[in-house]
């Protein structure tokens, strides 16, 4: 915890947890089941120009249940705390040459390092993690639909490419 982390999970106890990476890709999803419902977390890097960019995509499958996402970001190896601010629509954290803009579409305002919710089935939240140099213009926020879709068909036409020796 002190060299920072970002966790995002239910906050009522986990009855089961199950991981895989979505087929052909490496988009990691994790299912977690609760006594009052199932969620999944997808998350995936963007490739490309989108390289510096974390996408979390949580949605509810079945029931409602309580969430919590809390990033405590700590840059030169957990030496340094970082300034947070907001700026527009986005949470900034900065220290030194780094800087991270976290945004989510959880609401109309930046969102805060750690905040709690409540998913019911069908809802959706994303959260966008993008990375730039201090001095470098804020990085365009991608949309986390549009970045999942076209993560989903970039892996999977690398993987098409690929040869697998056939065992004897």
């Amino acid at each position: 915890a002190d060299h920072g982390y970002w966790k995002l999970s239910p906050l009522i106890p986990i009855t089961a947890t199950r991981r895989q990476y979505r087929r052909d890709t490496l988009i990691l999803e994790t299912e977690w089941t609760t006594e009052k419902g199932v969620v999944k977390l997808t998350d995936f890097m963007p490739p490309g120009d989108e390289g510096n960019t974390v996408v979390r995509v949580v949605e509810c499958l079945r029931g409602e249940v309580p969430m919590r996402s809390r990033a405590t970001v700590r840059f030169g190896y957990g030496q340094v705390l970082p300034l947070v601010e907001t700026v527009g629509r986005s949470t900034m954290i900065s220290a030194g040459p780094d800087v991270l803009y976290l945004e989510s579409d959880l609401s109309s305002s930046a969102p805060p390092t750690s905040v709690d919710f409540t998913l019911t089935e069908g809802d959706r939240v994303s959260f966008v993690l993008a990375h730039a140099g201090t001095y470098e213009d804020k990085p365009a926020m991608v949309s986390p639909a549009r970045a999942e879709r076209s993560t989903t068909r970039y892996w999977k036409e690398w993987t098409a490419g690929l040869v697998v020796p056939e065992r004897s």
